[in-house]
């Protein structure tokens, strides 16, 4: 037995013991009114007689302790039982499971202290940002009861509007950190550097359009999409350079992949092959994709994002990399999950599996399969950070749950910070 059970079971016997006590003094406090008072247990729940309740011998005083008394011992004879079952009905019988995350009874090799590593951890929801940073958790908040003005007010002296007059807004669809902590939002219409742990704006990028995603590539420069639109922003020069604007092109996908959703048979003969779709386009980020970040490679000179791809007559979700050299694009996988590590290797998931990817050779290999789909991810060295879909608490629900893979063991991560299934980043100090 673990010492976080025998801890549990101690405290459960504990209370116990003080709930048995009180009742028995509440007891004796009332048999001692009774007999003051020359009194029975039938006088007092004599309803029926002339002198009511309580016989008219006893002052009005002593009437009502005995009556609050004998209500709270009545409501706990009653509410006890029916507390314990409903205790074990929902919690000992495994039907429902409120267990905060990260409190489960296990072992401590299986718990992993992220307050005491070396990483920093950043999410958001909605216009909340924050960062975890060796235990302690730091916030800002555009909006809610308890809204951070002062910063609220950095943004609008920042800068509102962008140059045409229409709204920016930082209420995030994707998160991402710089080297030396700032998260970068992409917000709406802008990009915002943020200096959560100080609750200061560092920059306000004005857009174009409403939909916009970045990544860090790098000290504090980052490229970003300005709606289809490719930008690589260089932070200490203050310059905005275009590097790709969107078209409607073509792409090569592998065979592979190709017959996930082909009519005709896969050989395995044509695993190394490619074929060339003439009539397929693609549009990149495509919203309904759920582009909530996109990563970057120096090793291969390319981004990786996640968009839409019209497939054999229809829409198929797909993650796409392009190369910043010649800007040709490729299918990495269809579906899936998808980042890089510090070293620039490319990594993807497929549901329960996540794969390594070579951009060079376009060939893949399987390094870690867990129980349950992995829907977020972030690689360091021999530590894997993920999101996964956890087993259902009710019946059709799963809710996401932080996980580590470390020194060969799926590990619960300790931590003090709220976690979000989706919008979140993770570097190494």
């Amino acid at each position: 037995m673990t010492g976080d059970k025998v801890n549990k079971t101690q405290l459960k016997k504990n209370l116990l013991e003080v709930l048995i006590m009180g009742i028995i003094n509440l007891w004796e406090e009332t048999v001692g009114v009774l007999e003051e008072n020359g009194l029975r247990w039938v006088d007092v729940f004599n309803i029926g007689t002339e002198d009511g309740f309580i016989p008219k011998e006893v002052n009005l005083m002593k009437q009502n302790k005995i009556i609050i008394i004998l209500y709270i011992i009545i409501s706990v004879i009653i509410i006890l039982p029916f507390g314990m079952f409903i205790h074990w009905l929902f919690c000992e019988s495994g039907m429902l499971n409120f267990n905060k995350q990260n409190e489960q009874e296990v072992s401590s090799e299986y718990i992993y202290d992220f307050d005491k590593s070396e990483y920093i951890f950043a999410s958001t929801q909605n216009e909340w940002f924050e960062i975890s940073k060796k235990g302690k958790w730091y916030d800002v908040r555009f909006s809610g009861s308890d809204v951070d003005k002062d910063v609220v007010q950095q943004f609008t002296e920042a800068g509102q509007y962008n140059k045409d007059g229409r709204e920016m807004k930082v209420a995030s669809s994707s998160i991402t950190l710089t080297d030396d902590g700032l998260v970068v939002i992409s917000g709406s219409r802008c990009i915002c550097y943020l200096d959560v742990i100080n609750k200061k704006i560092i920059k306000l990028i004005p857009l174009e359009d409403i939909q916009t995603i970045a990544v860090n590539v790098g000290g504090r420069d980052i490229l970003f999409f300005d709606g289809g639109n490719l930008y690589k922003y260089e932070f200490n020069t203050d310059t905005k350079v275009l590097l790709y604007e969107t078209k409607v092109y073509e792409f090569e996908i592998s065979t592979k992949d190709g017959y996930k959703n082909s009519p005709y048979t896969y050989h395995k003969e044509d695993e190394d092959k490619y074929i060339f779709e003439p009539n397929a386009t693609v549009e990149y980020p495509y919203p309904y994709a759920r582009p909530v970040h996109i990563a970057y490679s120096k090793k291969y000179n390319s981004i990786y994002y996640k968009t839409q791809i019209f497939l054999y007559d229809k829409l198929e979700t797909a993650v796409m990399a392009m190369s910043l050299d010649d800007f040709k694009i490729y299918v990495v996988c269809l579906d899936g999950e998808f980042n890089t590590d510090y070293d620039g290797n490319i990594f993807y998931t497929q549901k329960e599996v996540l794969f390594r990817h070579d951009g060079n050779t376009r060939k893949s290999e399987k390094i870690f399969k867990h129980d349950q789909a992995i829907c977020w991810f972030k690689v360091f060295n021999d530590t894997i950070f993920f999101i996964q879909k956890s087993s259902p608490n009710i019946k059709g629900v799963k809710f996401p749950e932080f996980r580590v893979y470390h020194q060969n063991k799926v590990k619960y991560v300790k931590i003090n910070a709220n976690i979000y299934r989706n919008c979140w980043d993770i570097i190494s100090e």
